[in-house]
């Protein structure tokens, strides 16, 4: 082989080598999201036992600074995940309560998909702490575009999210007429976005969102619960993925871990709907306003991804 083969060996090789880099790195990148998913110590990851959450929470309860209401009088800000309240030291509390009535008759009505959460829930209905919210109502044209039989969609959803509702509030509305006698077959849970917000630890948001998972599973014995992504959400003008990212990756994990090794659980992860083709570190300008919130476009592609979900669940 004379000189140039050898070169052109070494430049293929070289060549190779990086290409299986990139594949290996791009493999790396789509598998982040799941990779407690294949993992055999998926409980080891958790950190804790489902079954022994309350009383690790216990122990931890002055790390977590947890309190049982929300006063601005008080230093720790974070409800503890395992009390049920209402609203009551809201400035919103009227309309909220008024908005959770209207919420259990619609939960009367049969429906196949319950979507349960707080403000990325609510903006569904096209509406803010219950009132119509013009800016909304783009949203809630998707919404029944593939959700509202009125509009030819093949599957009903009933919207129950109210803006800026913490874990303990849904708690609260659950056990106070939202489950109604007969549950849909789809339980849709996104919901830790606000206590996140407030600071709240985030072994304290996992094991909120856990313990609505299990009472959703203890009262509804026929329902799958899915447990939606915490959406992708940053503070960086340009959509970089940053340190808020790492809390909510942090929690996804461990909820997808928990759904994989449990009955009748799911986990969706939305979070590919609002990214950049192909850049998977970057949250996509059009698809939600101020990297925050989802946009209608990016409503319609998170809708239609549950729509999928839930048909492929229900088998039709």
């Amino acid at each position: 082989m004379g000189f140039m083969g050898v070169m052109l060996a070494l430049f293929v090789a070289f060549l190779l080598s990086v290409i299986l880099l990139i594949t290996m790195d791009g493999r790396e990148l789509s598998s982040h999201m799941h990779q407690f998913f294949n993992s055999d110590t998926c409980y080891e990851q958790l950190h804790f036992s489902p079954d022994d959450m309350e009383k690790k929470l216990r122990s931890k309860h002055h790390d977590f600074c947890l309190s049982e209401s929300i006063d601005q009088g008080i230093e720790c800000q974070c409800l503890n995940p395992f009390v049920q309240v209402p609203r009551k030291d809201d400035e919103f509390y009227d309309s909220w309560m008024d908005e959770h009535e209207q919420n259990v008759a619609k939960a009367q009505e049969r429906f196949e998909i319950g979507m349960l959460g707080g403000s990325d829930i609510e903006r569904f209905q096209g509406s803010r702490f219950g009132d119509p919210f013009p800016d909304y109502f783009p949203i809630r044209s998707v919404f029944d575009f593939y959700f509202s039989e009125n509009e030819g969609s093949d599957l009903k959803a009933m919207e129950l999210g109210l803006t800026e509702d913490r874990i303990p509030n849904l708690l609260w509305r659950l056990t106070n007429g939202e489950i109604a006698k007969h549950p849909p077959m789809i339980w849709w849970v996104l919901i830790g976005e606000t206590d996140l917000a407030d600071g709240c630890h985030v072994e304290s948001v996992l094991m909120g969102i856990l313990n609505v998972v299990k009472y959703l599973r203890h009262s509804c014995s026929k329902s799958t619960i899915v447990i939606n992504s915490l959406l992708p959400s940053t503070s960086a003008t340009d959509g970089v993925l940053g340190e808020e990212w790492s809390d909510i990756h942090w929690i996804n994990s461990r909820l997808e871990c928990f759904a994989h090794r449990t009955s009748r659980v799911d986990f969706y992860n939305a979070t590919e709907h609002f990214l950049i083709p192909n850049n998977p570190s970057k949250i996509g300008k059009i698809l939600m306003e101020d990297y925050k919130v989802p946009t209608p476009l990016g409503y319609r592609k998170w809708a239609q991804g549950i729509h999928n979900h839930a048909k492929k669940i229900l088998g039709t």
